[in-house]
């Protein structure tokens, strides 16, 4: 399903720290989505304090530090606002605040990792009565690409299949590149 001006896209993770084949295998639909959106485009960054749960219960500390905080470098030119969160929930307050404010638009999604913070933020979604979308070709986890597709088959029963997408018609009618494209004419204060 096409978005809309008011639609949001939330971009998930997409940072050095992650950096792995699958990720990289993202990145252009991933830039695609960002330079084409005509909404909100969100990307909620993971970071971990020292002493953080990730440290005490799994002896894991990545993102403890800036390097594998920043964004992805062929993302890092994208004007897009960053959030940030510390848990495999990526929804905080302020999140929080901007998805109430949005109940009757589409949210879509995208980004890393899709059996975790992917599925995890669609179904509460889904549970919040949002109307989620999530595009299929630009999620991916380093867990293998048949984790990925099991992940999305499973979203694909507990939010719908209509709530599974991909670039292609996300973006339709936006992307200049995309044979079905329509430009956009202004008429004052109408955008058609």
């Amino acid at each position: 399903m096409p978005h809309q001006n008011n639609d949001t896209l939330i971009i998930i993770n997409m940072q050095e720290g992650f950096r792995c084949a699958e990720l990289l295998s993202i990145v252009e639909p991933v830039r695609e989505l960002m330079q084409y959106w005509r909404g909100e485009v969100i990307h909620m960054k993971f970071f971990q304090e020292p002493g953080s749960i990730f440290e005490q219960r799994l002896d894991w500390t990545m993102f403890q530090n800036k390097a594998d905080r920043e964004t992805m470098k062929e993302l890092k030119n994208m004007k897009v606002q960053e959030l940030w969160h510390n848990t495999y929930s990526i929804i905080t307050p302020e999140l929080q605040a901007i998805l109430e404010s949005k109940k009757d638009q589409k949210i879509f999604v995208a980004g890393v990792f899709t059996d975790v913070c992917i599925t995890h933020f669609s179904v509460q979604c889904f549970d919040a009565e949002m109307h989620i979308q999530v595009v299929e070709d630009a999620c991916a986890t380093p867990h293998g690409e048949e984790a990925n597709r099991s992940s999305i088959s499973s979203l694909a029963h507990m939010i719908g299949s209509h709530g599974i997408t991909d670039v292609r018609e996300a973006l339709m009618g936006v992307n200049p590149e995309d044979p079905y494209h329509v430009p956009i004419v202004n008429f004052g204060d109408k955008v058609l």
